[in-house]
């Protein structure tokens, strides 16, 4: 049993500078990648924030076009009309078609 675990730790040894750069190698991914992921999600939130914001003002924007849109709807009147040279139209015709059927007469389609 004692050669066993003499063997083991020679053999620990003789792999000792090769163990070492594996485990630097594996914390050196881990940190990295520790720190992208750190990086990405403040910089998430920050373009969050900002999206929020222009949100809020696009939001404002549209309110402020709604009301003056209804308050120029009201203005809007027959009179208003009249007065911008607007006239009644006369002689008001409207296109049709033909409606298409299984039977029709006088063979048209």
């Amino acid at each position: 049993m004692r050669k066993i675990v003499q063997n083991n730790i020679e053999r620990i040894d003789n792999h000792r500078q090769w163990l070492f750069w594996v485990f630097a190698s594996i914390f050196f991914l881990f940190s990295a990648l520790y720190v992208y992921f750190v990086n990405t999600t403040t910089l998430n939130g920050v373009r969050w924030r900002e999206a929020e914001g222009k949100s809020e003002a696009l939001s404002a924007r549209m309110a402020s076009l709604e009301t003056t849109y209804l308050s120029q709807k009201r203005k809007v009147t027959l009179t208003a009309a009249y007065t911008l040279g607007f006239e009644e139209a006369r002689g008001v015709r409207f296109v049709t078609q033909k409606t298409l059927g299984v039977v029709s007469l006088n063979n048209e389609l």
